[in-house]
């Protein structure tokens, strides 16, 4: 059984704060303003997320793919 989801927007889409990838985000020196999510629409397909305040900064299927992209901001020094 799924736990339930932190929230549910207008579209549907279901939204769960990802401990894990937070974690990694941290580790790696993210600035506090970004957070790691998974959400899933409603077609039941689900991606990690990593959203500032204004919106969605990378998003990837894969988390493995995702933490990869999170290595390559905190080379660049998170300039995207």
């Amino acid at each position: 059984m799924e736990p339930k989801p932190d929230f549910v927007n207008a579209q549907g889409v279901k939204w769960w704060r990802q401990g894990l990838l937070n974690s990694y985000l941290r580790e790696k020196g993210a600035p506090e303003n970004l957070s790691g999510w998974v959400a899933e629409r409603p077609d039941g397909v689900r991606s990690y997320l990593v959203i500032d305040g204004q919106g969605v900064l990378l998003d990837d299927q894969n988390l493995e793919t995702i933490g990869g992209k999170i290595d390559i901001l905190a080379m660049k020094g998170w300039r995207l």
